[in-house]
């Protein structure tokens, strides 16, 4: 009766080790291959704190995406800047990749209203 009762201990033991390394493990793989709207989120961001930083407003007045571009370092990504004005004309370059995640970004003028929409391309 005491041996059953060890034995059916010991399998539940090792029934709650076998599931903690299975959610262990399925939570890295999600870390290391993050989702879409990870990403978009991770473009948006970038834009933001170029737009804190008072880098993305002048550059997009300009209209130097260059400028924009060279002010993003991402290492494990490919990346592209494209603005566009309120008449839809867009300057830059758009990414050929299958797998695009786009930030965007709207922004006024300086002194006056003149609308731009900055987008960051991530492959």
């Amino acid at each position: 009766m005491m041996r059953g009762l060890i034995y059916t201990l010991e399998a539940v033991i090792a029934a709650i080790l076998i599931v903690t390394f299975l959610v262990t493990i399925s939570h890295q793989f999600q870390i290391i291959n993050p989702s879409p709207e990870n990403m978009d989120e991770k473009a948006y961001n970038i834009l933001k704190s170029l737009d804190d930083r008072d880098v993305l407003r002048n550059a997009a007045i300009a209209n130097d995406f260059d400028g924009i571009n060279n002010n993003i370092t991402l290492y494990q990504y490919g990346h592209s800047i494209q603005i566009c004005d309120y008449e839809n004309t867009c300057i830059g370059t758009t990414p050929n990749a299958s797998n695009v995640w786009v930030g965007t970004y709207i922004i006024s003028g300086r002194y006056t209203y003149s609308p731009h929409l900055i987008r960051l391309y991530l492959w």
